[in-house]
């Protein structure tokens, strides 16, 4: 749905036992347009409501929209709206503390919570949509990787940053400045000078200085 309050400034109030909608604040005589097409089953002065415009909508659904100035000059009953049809302006007729629009949904004539319509709130999925994503996170259990941020990472990739970094490594040399091989040389290369190394190793020599053969 729609935000009926064209110049939003803040809800003051939500949905509780002693209030049935959402009080949207915003400047007086500005516009409260339709959240959702549909058509006039209401429009007039309607006790603590003050002027209030009713509209019907598929499914049961009715939008409520209260505290007018004033109303859009086609708005009657049986007008048929589009979404975004201005019903009326922002006022304080009523019950009413500060100008602002109360905006109710109502489903078969039972009050629900408007913020999750006009995407301002949480949605609760279905109790057997609840069962299928619950079901589907157990199912993928995350893997713990305490270096990254969050600590959690795909088993695959991780795997794939493990294997990068160590074709990455240089093969150790301690007879070149800073103990690196070259590193334009193959990685096969690098690891037969290593298993040399390992193979044939320095003999002592007490005669000479630093203790090795030449």
């Amino acid at each position: 749905m729609l935000m009926p309050a064209a110049q939003l400034k803040q809800v003051s109030r939500g949905i509780s036992p002693g209030h049935s909608g959402l009080d949207l604040t915003a400047p007086y005589g500005s516009p409260v347009r339709a959240a959702s097409a549909g058509r006039v089953v209401f429009a007039g002065r309607y006790f603590g409501y003050g002027n209030m415009v009713d509209l019907q909508h598929p499914g049961g659904i009715i939008t409520r929209y209260a505290h007018l100035s004033a109303f859009g000059p086609a708005i009657r009953p049986g007008h048929t709206v589009e979404t975004g049809e201005v019903l009326g302006r922002i006022g304080t007729s009523g019950n009413a503390h500060g100008a602002h629009v109360h905006f109710e949904v109502r489903i078969n004539g039972r009050v629900v919570d408007p913020k999750p319509y006009l995407g301002i709130g949480r949605c609760i999925p279905h109790p057997e949509l609840r069962n299928e994503i619950a079901h589907a996170e157990e199912a993928r259990p995350p893997v713990a990787d305490e270096n990254r941020p969050g600590g959690l990472l795909d088993p695959a990739l991780r795997l794939e940053i493990a294997q990068a970094q160590e074709a990455a490594q240089p093969a150790a040399d301690v007879g070149r400045p800073g103990g690196l091989l070259e590193p334009a040389l193959p990685p096969a290369r690098r690891i037969e000078v290593a298993q040399a190394r390992q193979v044939v190793p320095l003999v002592p020599d007490d005669g000479r200085s630093g203790g090795g053969l030449e």
